[in-house]
């Protein structure tokens, strides 16, 4: 071919080449994925944004109310006790058998009660909640989930007009989103999940010895169960988590995606 001849086709007949630049490209012919994108950041966004923020004001509440439901078990505890010793009383001064049966049954049924209400886990604790660490944790959780998700909004609206900073966003939001899974499922396996799981087992032994079981309990297979079940469960969660950001890194960086919102840049410029 001799070199004087065009390289482009388009160039013999006197037309411009609609891809050499991107301000060329037709409105019709950018992919959808960005749109697509956006919508789902958007609403994706607000939704965990309030999830983000009920878990904050439950975590601050019960941090608030332990100390309360801790002082309201114990007193019903002790107006427990104080009606067992006035049926106490009812006893000494009855002279009926049938009576004292009956008084002496209820006093058992409230001995009872109060024995429940002794071995009932706290709550704070079984989740790690009475300690500085966790809570911190958790606090700091809830505020880089909410950030997080605020982001993922302004990408979602950015996409939405095929922006190219709101694509590059989308994808550190992402990014982001995968390591924090990643260090919330590390942290809670190791650090919160043990002593959930040795808070329940003591319950569920105080309970079993209560009821005065013929059998021994095998505490170490108990523990290594619930230890078991509740990895997987929790690891499950997490890789349903990260579903959704790996999705968005998967089509943000296609090349069509990118051309299609590098296509905004390059006209206004």
């Amino acid at each position: 071919m001799p070199d004087d001849l065009p390289q482009n086709p388009y160039q013999s007949f006197g037309q411009p080449d609609p891809t050499s630049t991107l301000e060329n490209l037709p409105e019709g012919t950018r992919s959808l994925i960005p749109r697509v994108i956006g919508t789902l950041n958007i609403l994706f966004g607000v939704a965990l944004g309030l999830c983000g923020l009920c878990q904050g004001f439950s975590l601050f509440s019960q941090s608030v109310a332990a100390p309360q439901m801790q002082q309201m078990f114990q007193q019903q505890q002790d107006k427990l006790q104080q009606q067992i010793a006035e049926l106490q009383l009812q006893i000494d001064q009855e002279t009926d058998d049938q009576t004292v049966q009956e008084i002496a049954a209820k006093i058992e049924a409230i001995t009872e009660e109060i024995k429940v209400l002794k071995i009932m886990p706290d709550p704070m604790a079984m989740w790690g909640f009475d300690k500085p660490q966790v809570v911190g944790f958790f606090a700091m959780e809830c505020v880089f989930t909410l950030l997080l998700n605020l982001f993922m909004f302004i990408s979602g609206v950015g996409l939405l007009s095929f922006n190219e900073w709101a694509r590059r966003m989308a994808i550190w939001v992402a990014t982001l989103k995968l390591v924090n899974i990643l260090i919330f499922a590390v942290f809670v396996l190791t650090i919160v999940v043990p002593p959930m799981v040795e808070s329940i087992q003591e319950f569920m032994l105080q309970v079993v010895q209560e009821q005065e079981a013929a059998e021994p309990v095998q505490l170490a297979e108990i523990q290594n169960s619930m230890l078991h079940s509740t990895s997987i469960a929790f690891s499950i969660f997490a890789a349903a988590a990260a579903i959704y950001p790996i999705i968005c890194l998967w089509q943000l960086n296609r090349s069509l995606v990118k051309k299609a919102c590098q296509t905004k840049v390059a006209t206004a410029s």
